[in-house]
């Protein structure tokens, strides 16, 4: 088919590819597929001269052969879109983001900065986009001459062996001696080119994965649009994924004081600290007792009215009993104001560290609603499609 359309022999060229629809396709056709892509979007060369009724009939069936593979059993369209999410997922950032106060005081930290990871690969995405969408047709595509460079080379039944030792040998070098993984890797190949093509999963992978120098801009352009839905939805899962994290509602913990704060009402979380200090200030005071004082000041009055009738050693009594009195007055009121200075410190400084808290989340609110605005740029792009 190929070579008749080079030659500008179209009827030819078209009995050969009507020849290849009687086929069924194997996961090993992938390669196939995307060199029809490339015809389609006139990326074989751009003297390439193909009529625009072979045109039309390589685009037919490709949808043709599309739409059978979305009504086919089996087929989940959930899958394909998680299979393109785990894509644009891997795009977020992986480095912390610097918030130390929340790192060290929030119970939630790592939810945020997930988040914040996940915002972040919003202008990764954007950036992808813009290079998959603006894509000029290239003037060569490097892929048609490996593709044939492939079939002339592709073994025979009787050589399949040979190659498959070969195509072994070469995985354990590439996994650096790792003979399990590439066991394991050499079986899903196996598996994959023997199994039935499933196309939208193919080309979900030839969007990200496709060797620039080797595959066109323009087909993977064109892959991309036919796959649009499962791609818009895919990235919208993954915004609704980190806008799901509760970034509102955090538990901390500062010092003693622990709590589920509101970071949208920073005047209630400060009255929160007050009333939980308060009620602790007011239990600490209700334990420094006075009445064994005046149990005391009793003893020792009662022992002086008693001591000039029976003995001088009440007197004695007296004096212990005053003395206690005076003693445990005296302690309890530094307690008092011991307790009353730590109410003072520990308030001060909670408050100190929360005021402080919430400023840092201010700053990363806004950090994060900035990755988050590129979702905006990002349904552009899809809408230029």
């Amino acid at each position: 088919m190929l070579f008749n359309l080079r030659m500008q022999r179209d009827e030819s060229a078209l009995k050969w590819f009507f020849t290849y629809q009687e086929c069924s396709l194997k996961g090993s056709d992938q390669r196939n597929f995307l060199l029809l892509f490339a015809l389609m979007s006139r990326a074989v060369n751009t003297s390439e001269n193909v009529s625009e009724t072979t045109r039309s009939e390589i685009q037919t069936f490709i949808k043709k052969v599309i739409q059978a593979n979305i009504n086919a059993k089996g087929y989940s369209e959930e899958e394909m879109v998680s299979r393109a999410q785990a894509f644009y997922s891997r795009m977020d950032g992986k480095e912390e983001p610097a918030y130390p106060l929340l790192k060290k005081y929030c119970g939630e930290f790592t939810a945020l900065a997930t988040a914040m990871r996940m915002a972040s690969a919003n202008l990764t995405i954007l950036e992808f986009l813009k290079k998959l969408i603006h894509a000029e047709a290239g003037k060569h595509n490097a892929f048609v001459k490996n593709y044939i460079d492939e079939l002339i080379a592709r073994a025979n039944p009787m050589e399949k062996a040979v190659y498959d030792e070969i195509r072994y040998n070469e995985l354990i070098i590439r996994y650096q001696g790792e003979v399990e993984v590439a066991k394991e890797k050499f079986a899903a190949e196996q598996t994959h080119d023997a199994s039935e093509l499933c196309l939208i999963a193919e080309i979900i992978d030839w969007v990200f994965t496709a060797d620039e120098k080797e595959v066109n801009g323009q087909s993977r352009l064109n892959m991309f649009a036919l796959t649009r839905e499962i791609h818009e939805k895919a990235i919208n899962n993954h915004t609704a994924a980190y806008r799901a994290i509760d970034k509102i509602h955090l538990p901390i913990t500062i010092g003693e004081y622990t709590t589920t704060a509101d970071f949208s009402n920073e005047a209630s979380e400060q009255q929160k600290v007050e009333q939980f200090f308060a009620a602790k200030r007011d239990n600490s005071l209700t334990q420094v007792k006075n009445w064994p004082a005046y149990v005391g000041f009793a003893l020792g009055i009662a022992a002086a009215i008693a001591s000039p009738l029976t003995s001088l050693s009440l007197l004695v009594v007296t004096l212990i009993g005053a003395g206690f009195g005076v003693v445990t007055l005296l302690k309890n009121k530094a307690d008092r104001k011991q307790i009353l200075l730590d109410y003072d410190n520990s308030i001060s400084m909670t408050m100190d560290v929360l005021r402080h808290l919430f400023e840092e989340y201010g700053t990363y609110l806004a950090e994060y609603y900035e990755y988050d605005r590129y979702t905006e740029q990002i349904a552009a792009e899809f809408a230029q499609l």
